[in-house]
């Protein structure tokens, strides 16, 4: 789960997205010239047509929206969909915004997903249709058709669902995207409780050849959740401050970055390229939530190809 202050204002976007891709070396002016010429006469968003035409993965676009509009990832591939979960939402809203839940906070605020994070006024409609404050998220394309397909199927879109992207490691937050995603009712694991001795033992030698998920600035308390949820899904943990985080990435090649969305807020653009060039899931928590899902959140990237 990948959560973010909705206080944060998102229609201050200081760079288009061509610009912020280009900046990061994950596009060219040339292709970016050929895709806005097809975009005359294919209205559909520039992202789709660079994920559809190859020139960048759907993993890697989703990272630069989130920059882009100051909102984390989400994968929704651990969420469980009850129908009280989906009722949040009504069908035709979600089709036609092309917005899913996620889960619901202290009983009024909803988490919500996305992967049109250009559609300002999102938030506040969202609003009205729920009675909640909502709090939004970006999602890969192919993951919120996955849920709109499963769950909402019956209500008419607007506009064309986004196409699949093809095989290979592309996804929201450095999970696979797939032409099958994965089922949604699986409850999220909860967080085994392990001793002093327990965490120990965590460091020994069966754990040094276990992949890797690099803490950047943990504080004490999540560091301990941290290292007990990847523990129970064969990661190891190691940490870092944020001034040693691409030093340490470049050495370990963690399959995760994990941050605490403080952390994410003050170091977004170097977070952002970092886990791009480290090919390694960004994971950014809020201690909003119940440590239990954390365990859920490695699991979705453990044996999962680097993006």
């Amino acid at each position: 789960m990948f959560i973010q202050d909705g206080s944060a204002p998102r229609g201050k976007v200081k760079k288009r997205l061509g610009e912020l891709l280009m900046d990061l070396d994950l596009l060219t002016q040339e292709q970016l010239d050929e895709v806005l010429a097809a975009q005359k006469t294919d209205r559909r968003r520039l992202g789709v047509l660079l994920v559809e035409k190859k020139v960048i993965t759907a993993t890697k676009l989703t990272q630069v929206l989130s920059y882009q509009f100051n909102l984390p990832f989400v994968s929704l591939a651990q969420v469980r969909y009850t129908p009280a979960l989906i009722a949040l939402i009504p069908g035709a809203f979600a089709k036609q915004r092309r917005v899913v839940p996620i889960c619901v906070s202290g009983g009024d605020v909803l988490f919500a997903a996305t992967d049109d994070p250009a559609d300002e006024s999102l938030p506040g409609d969202l609003g009205q249709q729920s009675g909640m404050e909502v709090r939004l998220m970006v999602a890969a394309p192919d993951e919120v058709q996955a849920v709109l397909d499963a769950h909402y199927h019956q209500f008419p879109s607007r506009r064309p669902p986004p196409p699949v992207s093809t095989p290979g490691p592309s996804g929201a937050v450095r999970v696979a995207v797939s032409e099958h995603p994965p089922r949604l009712e699986l409850d999220p694991p909860g967080v085994i409780e392990l001793s002093s001795s327990d965490l120990e033992l965590i460091e020994g030698q069966d754990a040094k050849d276990a992949p890797v998920a690099l803490c950047i600035a943990p504080s004490p308390a999540f560091l301990n959740s941290c290292i007990a949820a990847a523990n129970a899904q064969g990661l190891r943990i190691e940490q870092t401050s944020a001034a040693e985080a691409t030093a340490r990435a470049n050495a370990l090649r963690p399959v995760a970055l994990v941050v605490l969305e403080d952390v994410f807020a003050r170091n977004r653009l170097m977070l952002t390229k970092l886990s791009i060039d480290a090919g390694a899931h960004l994971m950014i928590w809020s201690d909003s939530l119940e440590p239990r899902y954390l365990e859920g959140l490695f699991a979705s990237v453990s044996g999962q190809p680097r993006p």
